[in-house]
């Protein structure tokens, strides 16, 4: 029984500082695919051929967490684990010298980044 009540303190503790106002917790995920520029057209004929696709080249996505800690003067620290992967493959063709190649490359990484901010509207705009 009593290690029921520290296990319960314990959750009880830690929901109170996640919902205190000056900690937020964020899920975030991303959709990666390649495109040549950030424009709308690249991007909507870059998602419509990684539909088509199937996924089988280039795309990838990217999954984490993140929490916001904000200080009394407008700064705040906002550690985040995200866990990426993605694939490319490359084909060279045939030349007279040589046979057709195809390169298949992945790339799983975990990525802990911690970024610095500063509040300038508020809660509504900040810059990092």
């Amino acid at each position: 029984m009593k290690k029921t009540k520290k296990i319960f303190s314990a959750l009880l503790v830690s929901f109170s500082l996640l919902s205190f106002s000056q900690i937020t917790f964020g899920v975030k995920a991303n959709l990666l695919y390649q495109s040549d520029k950030p424009t709308w057209t690249n991007i909507k004929d870059g998602a419509v051929k990684a539909y088509e696709d199937k996924g089988d080249n280039n795309v990838g996505y990217n999954a984490g967490i993140s929490l916001k800690i904000n200080t009394p003067v407008g700064f705040f620290i906002q550690p985040e684990l995200y866990y990426t992967t993605f694939s490319k493959e490359l084909s060279v063709p045939a030349t007279t010298t040589s046979t057709a190649t195809t390169i298949t490359v992945k790339n799983n990484r975990a990525d802990l980044p911690v970024l610095v901010g500063y509040n300038i509207l508020g809660k509504t705009l900040g810059i990092y």
